[in-house]
Formats: C-alpha cells, sequence, structure tokens
C-alpha cells in the first residue's frame, strides 16, 4: 500500500510547475459557474480567479470578454 502523505510530497515540485505556469501564462477559465442573476444582470465567473462573464439567455452562450466586477458601496470598507 502506498502511503498518500509521502506521494504528495513527491508531487511538489510538480505542483510548483504547475502555479508557475499558471501565474506565467494566466488563467485558462476552463471552470465556468453556471449562469447566476443578480440585480438584472446575468453572468458566469470563472471559479479559479473569479472573473465574469455576460450570460444570454437567448442564445444560451456567454456573450462579451471577461470582466472584473466593481465592488459596491456596501462592499467597500473606510478604516
Amino acid at each position: 500500500m502506498k502511503n498518500t502523505a509521502i506521494g504528495n510530497i513527491e508531487n511538489t515540485s510538480f505542483v510548483e510547475k504547475q502555479s508557475f505556469f499558471k501565474w506565467l501564462f494566466g488563467c485558462w477559465h476552463t471552470r465556468m459557474s453556471k449562469p447566476v442573476t443578480i440585480d438584472s444582470t446575468t453572468f458566469c465567473y470563472c471559479k479559479d480567479c473569479g472573473l465574469r462573464r455576460n450570460y444570454d439567455f437567448e442564445t444560451f452562450t456567454p456573450q462579451g470578454a471577461f470582466y472584473s466586477p466593481r465592488p459596491g458601496k456596501e462592499e467597500l470598507y473606510f478604516v
């Protein structure tokens, strides 16, 4: 029986290389959410980086480019 803890230690260099390439080339947005509607805006978001993309229910396809949502006044904290 193989010890899973030892298997994870052996793969740390692979994880570090994978993280470096993800940092270098950016997120490819392969893990997208199901469509979400908030304040009459429907979008999908990337589960890895959080970027959003508008979604059209008439054609059932994502529309436009990816964007980062701007925080609302209730989400801002002033010290």
